[in-house]
């Protein structure tokens, strides 16, 4: 595990045999049990997906700025000195704002969901020698 402050592991730069080492593995791959071991003391292999906002917290979110509270603050003083088209046209920019970064956030949203719907669902590792194909959700460190 690396700690705070560590340069991460060139792997690709190691021998094999000090790779191995590293990981506490051999050339012919764990054994069942010490897999089922990794795997009781580290849990499964997987992501813990948190919900995100709703659409209209992430509609308000993309007024939630300081330059945001500054064009508001300018739209109110232009309609309070009647200024009306102005304060208008200044809030309309602040709401085409907001719709543009929701649309963008949005489909962000969907296209992060879209890829974890792609990742591979087993892989192939070497257990007692042989490769077998194991769910991802089982794979150890």
């Amino acid at each position: 595990m690396k700690r705070a402050g560590e340069e991460p592991t060139a792997w690709h730069a190691l021998p094999p045999e000090v790779s191995l080492e590293r990981v506490k593995s051999r050339p012919d791959g764990l054994t069942g049990a010490e897999a089922e071991e990794r795997l009781r003391k580290h849990g499964p292999n997987t992501i813990q997906r948190a919900s995100g906002p709703g659409p209209l917290r992430l509609f308000v979110r993309q007024i939630h700025n300081p330059i945001a509270y500054l064009l508001l603050g300018s739209a109110a003083v232009a309609l309070a000195l009647g200024k009306v088209t102005d304060g208008l046209v200044v809030f309309g920019a602040i709401i085409i704002n907001a719709i543009i970064g929701f649309m963008q956030e949005f489909r962000a949203g969907k296209a992060i969901e879209a890829l974890s719907r792609m990742v591979p669902q087993s892989a192939s590792v070497l257990r007692d020698g042989h490769t077998v194909p194991v769910p991802a959700s089982e794979l150890v460190p």
